[in-house]
């Protein structure tokens, strides 16, 4: 509830791209993406575009999810478990929702806004479909429901889990109504301290899939280290997993693991019988062979040739 007559404390409130109304779809489509299955709790959490009145209490919680590798998403629905009821009893959301989507930030945070939709629904469980949203190929990305309109009396709460998969639920409150210092996304739990019942947001998604090409990993040119022997390989990947490097061919195996998309140096160590022929002979080339396990989807590989030179 908002804190206007009858009010209610700051915790009891927070722990408790123009877009187009269209109807909402009965989508026949695939579920991609659901963790409904988490096990539930008694969180619930306000999520709410406000009338222009309460601008400062505006709410956002954003969860994320991934698009597993090899495939290509056209999300069409979603729906997200919520509730009408607090502590002081039952309220009327708006039969109004919107549904935005993310891409992920450098820090695994909600960026820039991909698409966005207002969706007539009606609450407590906001279930409807939605036209429009771009094909997403493989990485992290972010999720949001909101009910739009509404006052003191016309709140809904998103139900929360109790346990995380994947990055930890974010919330922010731009106007700082709720004075948290959340104005821009922040994890959850970082911005209502006292609630002892943080996880995920239960939702689900639905749409179609379609197969697409395995982004291999990227190897840039290798930055040599000639009074060591050694050498920097420079390597991107498209979205979270763990990117490994062979011990195959007298090379020093390594790992890095990343939970976003992002980019790392892999040393390149000659070791044992290369290590000695490389140190004799002055240089050396050797191939290093990479593979990256995405977070979801199948294992792909590449090799990169690195000259090694030792003075």
């Amino acid at each position: 509830m908002l804190p206007t007559p009858p009010a209610r404390s700051l915790l009891t409130v927070l722990c408790c791209a123009l877009v187009a109304l269209i109807a909402p779809a009965a989508a026949s489509a695939a579920t991609l993406f659901d963790q409904t299955d988490l096990t539930p709790s008694n969180g619930r959490f306000t999520s709410q575009d406000f009338d222009f009145q309460f601008n400062d209490f505006d709410t956002e919680i954003a969860d994320d999810f991934v698009v597993p590798a090899g495939q290509s998403w056209q999300l069409n629905a979603v729906a997200a478990e919520g509730t009408n009821t607090f502590d002081e009893g039952p309220e009327t959301p708006p039969s109004l929702a919107r549904v935005t989507i993310y891409a992920n930030s450098g820090s695994g945070a909600p960026a820039a806004e991909l698409f966005s939709q207002d969706v007539v629904a009606t609450p407590d469980n906001y279930a409807f479909g939605f036209t429009g949203a771009p094909a997403l190929g493989f990485g992290a990305y972010w999720v949001s429901v909101r009910a739009v309109g509404g006052g003191p009396t016309d709140q809904w709460y998103w139900r929360t889990a109790a346990e995380t998969r994947g990055r930890e639920v974010m919330f922010r409150n731009p106007g700082d109504g709720f004075n948290v210092d959340c104005t821009i996304f922040k994890l959850l739990r970082s911005c209502i301290t006292a609630n002892p019942t943080l996880g995920d947001a239960r939702f689900s998604l639905s749409g179609a899939s379609a197969n697409a090409t395995v982004v291999k990993p990227k190897a840039g040119k290798p930055q040599l280290n000639k009074k060591k022997g050694t050498a920097k390989l420079p390597v991107t990947v498209a979205g979270p997993g763990e990117l490994t490097l062979s011990e195959s061919g007298g090379i020093k195996a390594q790992s890095a693991a990343f939970e976003i998309s992002g980019k790392t140096k892999l040393n390149i160590v000659p070791t044992g019988k290369t290590a000695r022929k490389l140190k004799k002979k002055g240089k050396l080339e050797l191939e290093a062979e990479l593979t990256f396990t995405p977070e979801a989807g199948p294992a792909s590989k590449v090799s990169k040739s690195v000259k090694l030179k030792r003075k």
